[in-house]
């Protein structure tokens, strides 16, 4: 009997072990040092609003995370209106009379409730806290949702990439959600709260160039050295004079295989490492999963369709990149016109009244560079400082960083 209970209890003990030794669905990860493995993440991840314009993503977080990304970033403003989180933070794009993405209480359950259930899973959350607004409001609402219990909170004596800890490591001790904010972090508020440009370099975002070169972008003057990379791999087209919207014509070619890789081995001649961010818009085009099967590719691991996700054999949501742009087509129609330019213009039409009556009135002055967050300024908007919100300002305020 003793014999019999001890196999028993080795059995168990081993199954409990080998679950362990999964770290992001792959046992040779778990070794590995946070810093030396690449993510994919999601563009404006919250952005998946059918039949939006605005919209830089197809599926919910919870199908983002099933299908393998592992990079969330959001683009958060302050909302009139304080939800039950006491913040009143909602996930907007560029203005939450654009795209309303919810607020960041309801994004933020809907993650803890995937970390939860899937407890050998690390993931990086990314913030463009587009109106400077305290750490403090984010660290109120990672309490309420429980989500702070999972965030890593780096030692003071944290100086180099090798510091950071291996992904078994994070697991081990379920602090297993890394958060970086883009302006206005500061560790003496929020410890947990990392400020991204301590951390972390990007490369140019609202390419228009399909080549995606490799040049340190942000932070302004800063230096690639000890830091973490991330790479805007995803295409943009200008439609009008530097108003530009993602190119979803160009999807299949953008998140394939063979620009995914040129990408990557044109930033490792600069850099002599692989990025270790990849961020993308409609991830899930093409339906193959390609991105995926690279990004396993690039970190030495086998990919496997997931059963629970948009690209584990689920029906394509109607939410489609084509679908995203009938809404250009519906108004061309209707206007009459066939060229893009006329449907911006048409686009200015309508959304004309319901914008400037919400700012109160054709005369407000706004900064468009304040307003679209994470440093967005006149290369992103296409205008320099304060313009009056005119027929113009529309245009850009709801074309800009689509």
């Amino acid at each position: 009997m003793h014999s019999f209970v001890q196999t028993i209890a080795a059995l168990a003990l081993a199954s409990v072990v080998t679950a362990q030794q999964l770290c992001n669905g792959h046992a040779s990860l778990c070794s590995r040092s946070y810093s030396n493995i690449t993510y994919l993440g999601a563009h404006n991840s919250y952005a998946a609003v059918p039949n939006s314009v605005a919209s830089n993503q197809l599926v919910n977080v919870t199908t983002q995370l099933n299908d393998g990304i592992r990079l969330l970033q959001n683009q958060a403003h302050q909302n009139n209106e304080t939800g039950s989180d006491g913040v009143g933070i909602s996930l907007c794009h560029t203005s939450c009379d654009l795209l309303d993405g919810g607020t960041i209480e309801e994004y933020l359950t809907e993650v803890v409730a995937w970390l939860e259930a899937n407890p050998d899973e690390v993931i990086t959350i990314l913030w463009v806290n587009s109106d400077n607004l305290s750490p403090s409001l984010y660290a109120t609402v990672y309490e309420s949702t429980n989500l702070s219990a999972y965030t890593y909170s780096p030692p003071t004596s944290l100086t180099t990439l090798s510091d950071l800890p291996t992904l078994s490591s994070l697991i081990g001790n379920n602090t297993r959600v890394i958060t970086f904010m883009d302006s206005n972090a500061d560790a003496s508020i929020v410890d947990y709260i990392l400020p991204e440009w301590d951390f972390v370099f990007e490369t140019a975002y609202d390419s228009t160039d399909a080549t995606f070169p490799c040049d340190l972008d942000r932070p302004s003057g800063g230096t690639s050295d000890g830091k973490l990379y991330l790479v805007n791999h995803y295409l943009d087209t200008e439609i009008i004079s530097s108003v530009l919207i993602p190119d979803t014509a160009a999807l299949d070619t953008t998140n394939g295989y063979a620009s995914l890789q040129a990408n990557y081995e044109g930033c490792y001649a600069l850099y002599s490492r692989p990025p270790n961010f990849v961020l993308l818009d409609y991830y899930s085009i093409p339906t193959n999963g390609s991105v995926f099967s690279w990004v396993a590719e690039l970190n030495g691991v086998n990919y496997t369709a997931p059963t629970n996700g948009l690209l584990g054999g689920e029906a394509q949501s109607e939410n489609t990149a084509s679908g995203a742009l009938s809404w250009w087509n519906q108004i061309a129609t209707e206007a009459g016109e066939s060229t893009i330019s006329s449907v911006a213009a048409a686009v200015v039409t309508q959304t004309m009244s319901t914008l400037v009556g919400t700012r109160n009135g054709s005369s407000t002055s706004t900064s468009w560079g304040e307003v679209g967050g994470r440093g967005r300024s006149g290369r992103e908007l296409g205008l320099a400082g304060t313009m009056s919100l005119g027929v113009v300002g529309v245009v850009v305020g709801v074309l800009v960083g689509l």
